[in-house]
């Protein structure tokens, strides 16, 4: 539109900053329940079956691990902006407790669906059912990437 019509949509870019990070967010707990988060899986094949359910407990925790930081890191910094009743510095100037509570929802879902992943892998694991561990928790064959 700015080049066609000569107009500009004021806070086009905040507004599209904000939907990208909790979007993001979402994503993340969707790659979850898809086995779609990237790892590095060369010498994967090679291992035996309770070794690679082994590394994606190990994936998968790091993961908890990671988002729950995150996690925590957003709630303080929301916090923050909650307290001081901080505005993005913009036209528009948004009360930055709304996307930012929308983000760590998002985070918040990721790290929910990330738990009940992990708590039902290992009650299939400690009834031998390793074959529902590795559809809940492995990496998806080449075959269902396509599909």
């Amino acid at each position: 539109m700015r080049k066609l019509f000569v107009i500009s949509i004021t806070g086009a870019n905040e507004i599209s900053g904000y939907a990208f990070a909790i979007a993001g967010a979402l994503a993340a707990a969707f790659a979850l329940l898809d086995r779609a988060h990237t790892r590095i899986d060369a010498a994967y094949r090679f291992l035996s079956h309770r070794t690679r359910i082994l590394l994606d407990f190990l994936a998968l925790l790091c993961i908890l691990g990671f988002i729950g930081f995150l996690t925590l890191r957003v709630a303080l910094v929301l916090s923050e902006s909650f307290r001081l009743g901080a505005r993005s510095n913009t036209p528009l100037e948004v009360s930055l407790w709304i996307p930012q509570s929308l983000w760590l929802l998002g985070l918040l879902v990721t790290w929910f669906v990330g738990f009940i992943l992990f708590v039902r892998s290992v009650r299939a694991f400690r009834s031998n059912d390793l074959g529902t561990v590795t559809h809940m928790i492995g990496i998806g064959a080449a075959d269902e990437a396509e599909q």
